[in-house]
This record gives structure tokens, C-alpha cells and sequence, in this order.
């Protein structure tokens, strides 16, 4: 995944969501900040459940 106008060192990586648990509790998880997991998963609210979903990192 490639943001207009900047740099990605690495790979991209998804893990599974565990049950009831948000992309904020996911960021906290594998330390990664709030605008980092959001531009990752524009598509999915940070406060809601994402159950038996995979998540960009």
C-alpha cells in the first residue's frame, strides 16, 4: 500500500481481529499509531467490533 506523496519502508501485513475488538485495540497491539492503522483500513470504523475480519498494517 503506497499514500500519495509518501514513502513505505517494509510490507504490508494483515492480521485476523479477535473477537469484539477494534482497530484502535489492534494499533495498541502492534504499536502503531492512530493515523497509520486509519489510513491502512480507511474503510472500517475505529470504534466499532471487527470480528472474523483481517486488518492491513
Amino acid at each position: 500500500m503506497t499514500l500519495a506523496g509518501e514513502s513505505v519502508v517494509g510490507q504490508n501485513l494483515s492480521v485476523p481481529a479477535k473477537a469484539s475488538e477494534t482497530l484502535l485495540d489492534i494499533a495498541h497491539r502492534y504499536d502503531i499509531g492512530y493515523s497509520e492503522i486509519k489510513a491502512a483500513n480507511p474503510n472500517i470504523g475505529l470504534w466499532l467490533p471487527i470480528p472474523s475480519r483481517y486488518v492491513l498494517l
